[in-house]
């Protein structure tokens, strides 16, 4: 475990370059196989260099679980002082359904009653208060006067990128990148080689809105998706809860 000044100098690190993590979680605790998508690596780390506000720095993650998949990298560029305040903030990712929901409807200046919490997440009263004790006692909700706030800390931490990685069969890859914008705030789909016919693959691109790249040249750039609240919370926690407890990082040039 780093201390806390070791753990504060390593974050802002993360902001004066390109830089990658080792996801530290994994599918039913089970570490992912090299397969023949491995080939496009670099080329997909190119691509996470050349997003918008990435002149900063990137930080990536590969195979980092998410609430619907597992994108091959997962890049957030220009990640600035929100990753490095939720980070040292030391507050416990927060990943359960519930306590998703509750923190996303709180605001951390306008207090709330548990009566307007109830209403607004439409949960039952006792999982809303059991919810409510355990966001309290780590710190991502605070009460004050009767009323409930959240964290200022607890914001998403900035616009995530998912890049999936095909050598064959677009149309699986198509329907996986559009899986991921239910909790990124893009996707994209990154192929070793276009099909022959390429119209029906961008078109299906740019009707689903997702990102589309041969090697590492853009196609079709990926474009950032509207996301409620309660889904960017979602995302960005998935990637603090991988991010957090590593050590380790690997410098990109």
């Amino acid at each position: 475990m780093l201390t806390s000044t070791a753990f504060s100098q390593n974050i802002y690190r993360a902001l004066e370059g390109n830089f990658e993590y080792q996801s530290m979680t994994s599918s039913a605790g089970v570490r992912f196989s090299p397969t023949k998508e491995t080939a496009l690596d670099p080329a997909l780390r190119a691509l996470a260099r050349s997003l918008p506000r990435s002149s900063p720095g990137v930080v990536m993650m590969a195979e980092v679980p998410g609430p619907v998949g597992v994108p091959d990298l997962l890049a957030l560029p220009g990640s600035g002082a929100r990753l490095a305040r939720r980070l040292n903030s030391r507050i416990p990712p927060i990943l359960r359904e519930i306590d998703i929901e509750i923190v996303a409807a709180l605001n951390p200046r306008q207090g709330l009653t548990v009566e307007t919490i109830k209403s607004r997440v439409g949960r039952s009263d006792r999982a809303v208060s059991q919810g409510l004790r355990n966001l309290s006692e780590t710190g991502a909700v605070l009460t004050r006067g009767g009323l409930f706030y959240r964290a200022e800390s607890l914001e998403p931490v900035g616009n995530i990128y998912a890049l999936e990685a095909k050598v064959d069969d677009w149309r699986k890859g198509v329907r996986q990148a559009f899986r991921y914008r239910a909790w990124c705030n893009a996707s994209a789909l990154v192929l070793s080689r276009m099909p022959k016919n390429r119209e029906p693959l961008i078109s299906a691109a740019h009707r689903l809105n997702i990102g589309l790249a041969c090697e590492d040249q853009w196609i079709v750039r990926p474009k950032i998706c509207k996301l409620d609240r309660a889904n960017r919370l979602r995302g960005s926690e998935h990637f603090v809860a991988a991010l957090s407890f590593s050590p380790v990082r690997y410098p990109q040039p």
